[in-house]
């Protein structure tokens, strides 16, 4: 049993061994060249027609070969008792596919080493391919097509020979359809070395296709004789002897080019030049190979050269025989005829029989000079001809022998003739003269009456009546006048030019063609007057009228001194003119107000409806108002933008709604950022800015400002609601939110001192536990002086609401006390007085007090003491050493730094008292005194004012608390008197010097004696200006000074922003502007 199973295996597996040999037989097979030579003959071509054939075959013999490697490869499966979806049978189909790939590979590359080897230019084999080179009037062309790019060429045969031979890979269903692949070309078309060779092969085609074109090129010299038109060239040829160049056509552009029919020689040269021709395109090689694998055969091409170039000789033979013919021809008929009629006789009174008789003599007269010339070159052009083998019938050279002789016995003939009829013919010519003045006489009087009664003015009526009868007038002159020509012709009279008839007839010609055209616009203009306004089609009437203009230019130029040319070009310009008006007006921005003001410009009235007419328009004279049409419609149109602008904005606005958020923890309505709007804001207020400048705006400008100033105020109540609401949002949670932050916000006070000049802290009221309550009493300086609040104030609540109440309480405090001070100044000494007040107060109202007792002084001077300066002079001193005793005592620190800067201030107004003795100054207008910074106390406004030369300044009673001051030098007195001119000038100060000169000081002490807060910044290169806008901003707010120190070390491009912004600052002040907006944040 085992054995018989051993024995069956070993049977199956040699029958799959046998059905592989077998598949292997099958694919070599193929490998033999699909296309060969006709008949496998070496010598012979490739034979596209029994390609077709071959191809069928092979094909075939594939497909079959498929099917039975199908059936061997399942039988094997059977055999090998195999399963097909197991990866070992995959593999073993593989195997078999490997075998059929590698035998489709063999077959194609074998096919594709033939045609290699058959276009091998070295192999020395016979040519491959061959192409016909032939002439299809008026191109050389290959058959096949050998040009690049060619539908159906060579290179597209040559390829789609290729392409078959891929073919037959794809005829074999694939045996490993695992692989995804139906068949096997794909493989082939990726395998490299057959690419290759197939790139080699096409490459080959592509220098062969070059080569050939380039010796087709070589035949372009002779495509003028298939490319020319034979008869243009002939006909050019005949009238002036060779083709006229565009140089001589250009030349006699205006009268042309004169005549000058070919000479016998030239003829002969031209024959000559085609005989040379078709002898050398004779000698052209019928076959030609190229790289030895392509025959090109020339001989269809070469045969419709020559049939060509024969028939360019062929005209000009035919020519001359045909003129030969016909002038023998033409000359014998003649010589019969004069014959005839000469040979008969003539009696007295037969004027008929005179008549022709003249006729005949007239003809043999004017045939005499060239008839005696035609002979000779008669002869020499048959004798030509007969170079060229082109015979002649006999009677020809019979006729060239016997006339001459004919017509010399014609002339005869004549001659006796005429001497016959001599005295018939001079009564004749009397009678003929006589006729030829009285036409002339005639022809004048009709030329003034012509002139008088034809239609030359534009507003004649019934001009085709006229011109009807004036043709009949002038028909009838021009028969006798032909008349009286052919009688004067016949009996050799010289008859006049009959200028005037001839003009009379191209004037009525002229009128005719005028007339027509003035009909035919009137026409046109008439039917174009009815049409309603909606209906006016404007480019067509333009059209046509810019037709009629053309056609009127084109009008012979005798017609333009016509009035009736005038009254028509005038017509239709005007009519051009009102056209071009009516299409400004049919522009769809045009209201009714628009209508009014062109009635207004024109001065006519109508009612613009939907029953207007043309009529009605060009009424208003449009051509005589085509600026003004112009500038209304222009006004129209861009009131129509503005009207479409104004409506765009009523409905954006319209529709326009805020969205609002809840706050996350109140749940308060927020207004929710909506950058569309703010977007389309600001664009419709550009818009809107744009509108105001227009010069149109007056009809919109209300409604234009009423939007300006809506949609500004809407832009300002958004930007100053998001402004506070989101400040509210930020703050709100530190402040309200926060319990712990809530109850330690009086602790600000620590930071006192950084935003006032001296207040370093405030004092509190304590409660009953000895608490500090938010109530604050009063101040402490820097240098613990305390001064009481004129009323206590609560500090509770917001942070930045309770410090601008301490801002004002502090100030008013200051001006309560300083009001009080100066009021108790004389009640008791000074050295006493000053004890009772803060030192601010104390040196202030000693400062107001010398001011004032200066004035008592002047005055007196005035009254005649003039003492009384030199009197307060030592009451100064007095005061002065009082001071000076004081400071030897025992005194507290506050006290004493009291009194040195109060010793400090007297000191300078003790020198300037001294001066002004010393200088003998007896006015207080003096500039000594002027210059100097003078304090006053006005009772009634109960307020401080300082006053330096022309410039006067409000005291701002910031506390300064007890600091000292510096040392009034004359220098000192130069920068009050600079930088207080320059403020009274609302500009700005800028004291120089070299460091450490105190310049900041010197401003800083200014500061001081006005009584305002002076900040101090230190400038550096890391400043811009937003800082710089920033700080401008809270100065403006505060009213504050800003001294910035090292100025110039900003840098340049930073400073020239600076220097807008402090030029803004400056010229709100010069306005005197209590509130402006800055970077949009308003500022008080």
């Amino acid at each position: 049993m085992v054995m018989d199973d051993v024995h069956d295996l070993e049977q199956r597996i040699q029958k799959a061994k046998n059905n592989v040999e077998e598949i292997q037989t099958i694919v070599g097979s193929w490998a033999s060249p699909i296309f060969v030579r006709r008949d496998c003959k070496r010598e012979s071509l490739l034979s596209l027609e029994d390609c077709q054939d071959r191809l069928e075959r092979r094909y075939s013999l594939v497909r079959e070969s498929g099917q039975r490697i199908h059936l061997l490869v399942k039988e094997n499966q059977s055999l090998l008792l195999a399963d097909p979806a197991s990866d070992i049978w995959k593999a073993y189909v593989d195997y078999v596919d490997e075998i059929v790939l590698g035998g489709f590979f063999t077959a194609i590359e074998c096919s594709l080493k033939y045609l290699l080897e058959s276009t091998d230019p070295k192999a020395g084999l016979p040519p491959l391919f061959e192409v016909q080179l032939d002439l299809v009037i008026p191109d050389l062309i290959f058959q096949p097509s050998l040009d690049p790019g060619t539908n159906d060429g060579f290179y597209d045969v040559v390829e789609g020979l290729l392409n078959d031979i891929y073919r037959i890979s794809s005829l074999v269903p694939r045996l490993a359809e695992h692989s995804g692949f139906l068949h096997y070309q794909a493989d082939m078309e990726d395998t490299a070395d057959l690419a290759d060779m197939r790139h080699e092969l096409m490459g080959r085609v592509q220098a062969v296709m070059a080569a050939c074109c380039d010796y087709r090129s070589a035949f372009d010299h002779y495509s003028y004789l298939y490319g020319e038109d034979r008869k243009e060239f002939f006909r050019q040829f005949l009238l002036y002897g060779h083709i006229l160049t565009a140089a001589e056509i250009e030349a006699h552009a205006e009268n042309g080019v004169p005549e000058s029919p070919p000479t016998l020689q030239q003829f002969r040269e031209q024959i000559d030049s085609y005989e040379k021709i078709y002898e050398e395109v004779n000698r052209i090689e019928p076959i030609s190979i190229f790289q030895s694998w392509m025959k090109v055969d020339a001989r269809p091409f070469k045969a419709s050269l020559l049939n060509v170039i024969k028939r360019w000789s062929l005209v000009f033979k035919q020519h001359l025989m045909d003129h030969v013919m016909h002038s023998l021809s033409d000359l014998d008929e003649f010589i019969k005829t004069a014959d005839k009629w000469l040979s008969k006789k003539v009696e007295k009174g037969d004027y008929d029989g005179l008549v022709e008789i003249m006729g005949h003599l007239l003809a043999v007269k004017e045939r005499h000079s060239v008839t005696d010339a035609t002979f000779e070159p008669l002869k020499q052009t048959v004798e030509l001809l007969k170079t060229y083998e082109q015979e002649l019938p006999e009677e020809v050279y019979k006729q060239l022998e016997e006339l001459p002789e004919k017509w010399n016995n014609i002339k005869k003939l004549a001659i006796a003739v005429k001497q016959h009829v001599a005295p018939l013919q001079a009564n004749e010519m009397t009678v003929v003269r006589k006729s030829c003045a009285a036409f002339d006489v005639e022809q004048h009087r009709f030329r003034e009456r012509f002139r008088k009664e034809a239609p030359f003015r534009f507003d004649t009526k019934k001009p085709y009546q006229l011109l009807d009868t004036k043709h009949i007038e002038i028909k009838q002159m021009e028969s006798a006048m032909t008349s009286i020509y052919e009688s004067a012709g016949l009996f050799e009279v010289i008859v006049p030019d009959y200028k005037q008839l001839k003009q009379c007839r191209k004037e009525l010609c002229l009128l005719k063609e005028l007339w027509g055209m003035i009909s035919l616009v009137g026409t046109c203009l008439d039917d174009w007057q009815t049409t309603k306004w909606a209906d006016i089609n404007v480019e067509n009437m333009d059209l046509e009228c810019k037709k009629f203009a053309r056609e009127i230019r084109n009008l012979d130029k005798e017609v333009r001194a016509w009035d009736a040319f005038t009254g028509l070009d005038s017509k239709v310009k005007n009519m051009l003119t009102a056209l071009k008006a009516v299409a400004e007006l049919q522009n769809p921005a045009i209201r009714e107000r628009h209508w009014n003001q062109l009635m207004q410009v024109t001065g006519v009235r109508f009612v613009m409806d939907s029953d207007t007419t043309l009529a009605d328009l060009l009424k208003l004279n449009l051509h005589n108002f085509e600026d003004e049409v112009r500038g209304i419609v222009d006004k129209a149109v861009r009131e129509m933008s503005m009207e479409k602008v104004l409506k765009e904005l009523k409905m954006s606005w319209s529709t326009m709604e805020f969205q609002y958020e809840p706050h996350p923890r109140t749940n308060i309505p927020l207004l929710k950022s909506d950058e569309e709007l703010i977007e389309t804001l600001e664009d419709n207020q550009v818009q809107l800015q744009n509108l105001m400048t227009s010069k149109c705006i007056a009809f919109f400008l209300e409604e234009v400002s009423i939007w300006q100033r809506k949609l500004s105020t809407t832009d300002s109540v958004i930007s100053l609601w998001f402004e506070v609401q989101r400040t509210w949002s930020h703050l709100e949670s530190i402040f309200i939110g926060s319990e712990d932050i809530r109850a330690q916000l009086p602790k600000v006070q620590r930071h006192l001192s950084k935003l006032f000049d001296s207040l370093a802290r405030m004092k509190f009221q304590l409660d009953s536990e000895q608490k500090p309550t938010r109530v604050g009493l009063g101040m402490y300086s820097r240098e613990e002086e305390y001064v009481s609040f004129s009323e206590p104030w609560d500090c509770s609540g917001q942070v930045e609401v309770w410090l601008s109440h301490v801002l004002d309480s502090m100030r008013a405090t200051v001006r309560d006390e300083m009001t009080e001070a100066v009021m108790a100044y004389e009640e008791k000494p000074r050295e006493q007085w000053l004890f009772d007040y803060p030192a601010q107060v104390a040196l202030c109202c000693t400062q107001i007090w010398w001011t004032t007792e200066v004035g008592i002084a002047f005055a007196r001077v005035e009254e005649g003491y003039e003492n009384a300066m030199k009197e307060y002079h030592k009451k100064q001193v007095t005061q002065l050493n009082t001071l000076v005793t004081m400071l030897i005592g025992q005194l507290s620190k506050g006290d004493r730094q009291k009194i040195m800067t109060i010793c400090t201030i007297d000191v300078h107004a003790r020198d300037v008292v001294a001066k002004m003795i010393a200088q003998k100054v007896d006015n207080a207008q003096a500039f000594i005194w002027l210059s100097q910074l003078r304090h006053r106390w006005s009772d009634e406004e109960r307020r401080c004012f300082a006053s330096i030369c022309d410039a006067q300044f409000l005291y701002s009673y910031e506390y300064l608390g007890n600091t000292p001051r510096l040392v009034i030098a004359p220098l000192t007195d130069r920068c009050y008197i600079t930088l207080t001119q320059s403020l009274h000038l609302t500009m700005s100060g800028a004291p120089a010097g070299p460091a450490g000169t105190g310049k900041t000081e010197t401003t800083k002490d200014l500061g001081r004696a006005l009584g305002i807060m002076v900040y101090v910044f230190n400038c550096s290169e890391q400043m811009d200006y937003k800082s710089c806008g920033n700080i401008y901003k809270g100065l403006s707010q505060t009213g504050a000074w800003g001294c910035f120190d090292e100025f110039n070390r900003i840098s340049v491009e930073v400073l020239s922003v600076v220097a807008v912004q402090v030029s803004g600052e400056t010229l709100i002040n010069k306005y005197t502007q209590s509130r402006a907006i800055l970077q949009s944040l308003e500022q008080g």
